[in-house]
């Protein structure tokens, strides 16, 4: 088994954090069949940077006619910028799916400036808290999951963690996490272009889908799966 320590290159973290990491590692070493390797993460200030260049990548993706696709997850979206970057993404002919359980200030659906963006906001038992960024532009894509929703108090005022997932087989269940969600008629809303959330109807002769539901029954795969090997 591989185990990856992470720990952030940032200037003002120093001393007890490195030191603690250093000495996982060489403990998670000493342990029979427990290979682990200490990932410094790279320090940027503002993880807002790095969430608008990939918009901007998908916005010329759609612009020159290839493929162009924004998934998100959050419990916020208020940031003037990166609002306006996903206003100017849509208008290019992006393909956006927002998944914002809280407050949000895009108004999606507005004829020549967000009309390709849908913005949903599920309800459930679970108060969730991931969040998770997904770009696809051409054929480049990559994943980002971390602690930040798209507000000025988190972006511009607080120190936040986004990290990019390498791993093919982690993007793939982070997809399958953000489309199971998307997907819930049980306890979802839709955010209209007057401001307005309606609640998702489930279409005729069919059952209501839960998306906590489904990931339940994940979870409760993977731990029977584990406990049998």
């Amino acid at each position: 088994m591989k185990v990856l320590v992470l720990n952030t290159a940032a200037p003002f973290v120093r001393g007890g954090a490195e030191e603690l990491a250093d000495h996982l590692v060489a403990r998670l070493n000493a342990t029979t069949g427990v290979e682990s390797e200490l990932v410094r993460l790279p320090f940027r200030w503002t993880p807002s940077e790095r969430l608008i260049e990939e918009i901007r990548l998908v916005a010329g993706a759609a612009e020159a006619g290839k493929k162009a696709r924004i998934r998100i997850k959050v419990n916020g979206l208020t940031h003037p910028q990166v609002i306006d970057e996903l206003y100017a993404a849509s208008a290019a002919g992006a393909k956006i799916e927002l998944l914002v359980r809280g407050v949000c200030s895009l108004r999606p659906g507005v004829a020549e400036l967000s009309e390709h963006i849908r913005v949903r906001s599920v309800i459930g038992r679970f108060l969730e808290h991931s969040r998770l960024f997904a770009f696809d532009a051409a054929d480049r894509s990559v994943t980002f999951m971390g602690s930040a929703d798209l507000m000025p108090r988190n972006l511009d005022h607080r120190v936040e963690v986004v990290t990019p997932i390498e791993d093919l087989s982690l993007q793939a269940e982070l997809s399958s996490t953000f489309e199971a969600l998307w997907r819930d008629t049980a306890a979802s809303f839709e955010l209209d272009a007057d401001g307005r959330w309606e609640r998702v109807q489930v279409k005729k002769d069919e059952r209501p889908r839960s998306g906590q539901q489904t990931l339940m029954r994940r979870a409760r795969r993977r731990f029977s799966l584990a406990r049998a090997h």
